[in-house]
Formats: structure tokens, sequence, C-alpha cells
């Protein structure tokens, strides 16, 4: 059954965010940026953060799915997913919403690692949280990979 929560009614309070030094640097640095410009794209955040960053944001959401009560930046990944979302003009209304999104946000964090591994060729510019973009395709195989004989060490 569905529990409906007005997360509309909820405001992302940015300055917070900024000065709160137990945030991950890329979530308070995207708050600062939405601060000043409040749209911005999935692809363009991803694209814009260091292989430092991404590591530490896949790390967070494998803990976040996996073990949730030894997450440190669980809240980290909920939030720029939120943060990401409303700047794409999407409004998260029930935890159903919250969930779905954060989800997709691990799965694009997924996809952006792969991609920097150069396994997979990656469209930034088709990652989005809006219901119209939920079928496009967002990487592709690279023909030159081995995938059978990846390993997941």
């Amino acid at each position: 059954m569905s529990k409906i929560n007005n997360f509309d009614s909820y405001s992302i309070v940015y300055d917070k965010i900024v000065n709160d030094t137990n945030m991950l640097s890329s979530t308070r640095l995207l708050a600062s940026k939405l601060q000043h410009a409040p749209y911005m794209t999935v692809g363009d955040f991803l694209n814009g953060l260091s292989n430092d960053e991404l590591f530490t944001l896949l790390e967070a959401a494998d803990q976040l799915f996996i073990n949730q009560k030894d997450c440190v930046h669980g809240r980290d990944v909920v939030l720029i997913s939120e943060m990401l979302t409303r700047a794409e003009g999407v409004f998260n209304v029930t935890e159903e919403d919250v969930t779905r999104r954060t989800k997709a946000f691990c799965s694009f964090l997924a996809c952006e690692g792969l991609a920097r591994r150069g396994l997979v060729k990656i469209y930034r510019e088709r990652m989005s949280f809006g219901e119209d973009m939920a079928n496009k395709i967002i990487i592709e195989k690279l023909p030159d990979v081995d995938y059978d004989d990846l390993r997941l060490d």
C-alpha cells in the first residue's frame, strides 16, 4: 500500500548543506551550485565529479542498499538525488518516488563508473529522473571489450 507523504511541501535548505562539514564535498558543492543556478542535469553532475568523488558516492550507494545501518554517507546519496530531481523540475510526492529516484541515481553512478573504466559508452545527456526519459538508452556495450573475460575482483 502506498503511503503518501507530501514531499512537495519540503524545501531543501541549500545554505545548511553548504555549511555542513559532515556532508561530502560533492554534496556541498552541488548545493552551492544550485543556489546560484537552480538547473543541472544528472549527466552534467556526474561528468563534473572527480574519480575519487565518484568512488566515494558509489561506495555510499552500495552501503545504502546493502547495509543501511553502517552507511555513513547514505544521506548524501539520497540528498544529491533529491537536489538533482528538483533541479530538473521533477518533484517527489511519495516515499516510493524518493526510493525509486534514489535507486535511479545509484544506477547512474554505476553507469558513470563503467564508462570511466572504458567498459561502456555513456549518453549523459539522456540521464534524467523524468518519466519521459525512462526508456531511453543511457549506455551501450563497446565492440572492443570482451565482457566474458571481465572479473568482479
